[in-house]
């Protein structure tokens, strides 16, 4: 499948995102070992955008696993290498690597892992992340094909140097407010002429070179399946049709606005919203809901289309997801309701 193929199956359709999150979750879930945290709270995670899985490093948010507690795979490589066990202090109190890191624990949390050259960077100073275009050389884990052109997004861009060859262990997401239907996001990548930061702090592998390391991520990557969770978080419905829209979203509301919760970010706003009617979906009571910013007035009355982000935390759907109760727009969506 390649990069033009992926993006036609973000495409709105009848079961689209449990597809999409089925591929990319393989088989299923095993321990997640690197941590992330909300950035503030749950909804400030959403508020910094798709981009939740980063670097357990120094300056980086952290991934919070505690309440996962399936095991890791037992299959353990045949290279001189092995995963080591599971720390029992997961990540320092100042962000640092959690403890007995190791490269494996980078590999299980990928599902989409190549080798490319960096094309192009740019900074993006408000989310402090740098946004590149990678041309892909060679395949390890995932859907994409050699020749690919596929946009890489990560924390510590600084690194990376247009023009260089790397090994990228990512996760396709996407996120609506930037209308970035799809990217994939990194928190572990190596270089060839030049070794990150991670390559130099991950002590199994500091003294590797660089084919050395490819090598070792092949090979367990072959005998392994990934166990993240994270892939696919974020997709969204590129379509016009409210249909098409109500079919791709989890849920379908009509919401009074009671709050503003947060408004930091200039693309995006959250909403403490009382649920009157549902459509479609398993929304009741109070939800927060992330919109577009200044899309909602406190007091006022909405249909919301909306993905469910987890708990009680929503996000729109599409660019069309917030919508007048007395509009024609809305009619499919009520008339819905009425059949359901």
């Amino acid at each position: 499948m390649n990069i033009d193929e992926i993006k036609k199956e973000l495409k709105p359709r009848e079961g689209l995102m449990s597809e999409t999150l089925e591929k990319a979750a393989a088989e299923k879930p095993g321990r997640s070992y690197l941590k992330y945290a909300a950035i503030v709270s749950a909804c400030a995670a959403l508020f910094i955008g798709a981009v939740v899985l980063v670097l357990t490093r120094k300056g980086q948010p952290e991934r919070d696993a505690a309440s996962d507690t399936s095991p890791k795979p037992t299959l353990a490589p045949k290279a001189t290498l092995a995963p080591k066990s599971t720390p029992e202090t997961e990540v320092s109190s100042d962000g640092e690597l959690v403890e007995g890191a190791n490269i494996f624990m980078f590999i299980d949390e990928a599902s989409d892992i190549f080798e490319g050259v960096c094309e192009t960077k740019s900074l993006n100073n408000e989310r402090m992340t740098t946004d590149m275009e990678f041309t892909v050389t060679n395949v390890i884990r995932g859907g994409l094909k050699k020749g690919d052109k596929v946009p890489v997004r990560t924390n510590f861009g600084d690194e990376i140097e247009a023009g260089g060859q790397y090994l990228v262990l990512s996760e396709p997401m996407g996120s609506v407010f930037e209308g970035k239907e799809l990217f994939y996001y990194s928190g572990a990548i190596f270089g060839r002429s030049v070794m990150t930061q991670l390559q130099k702090d991950l002590e199994d592998i500091r003294s590797m070179e660089y084919d050395e390391l490819v090598a070792l991520v092949s090979e367990y990557a072959e005998e392994s399946v990934y166990t993240g969770e994270g892939a696919g978080r974020g997709f969204w419905c590129a379509s016009e049709d409210i249909g098409e829209i109500l079919d791709f979203s989890d849920c379908a509301v009509k919401v009074r606005v009671k709050e503003i919760k947060l408004n930091a970010v200039s693309d995006r706003t959250s909403y403490l919203c009382t649920v009157i009617e549902s459509y479609k979906g398993e929304a009741r009571g109070n939800i927060h809901v992330v919109s577009f910013k200044n899309s909602l007035k406190t007091g006022e009355e909405y249909v919301l289309l909306l993905t469910h982000s987890g708990g009680e935390l929503y996000a729109v759907s599409s660019p069309h997801s917030v919508l007048d109760p007395a509009s024609a727009e809305a009619e499919p969506v009520l008339n819905a309701g009425k059949t359901a």
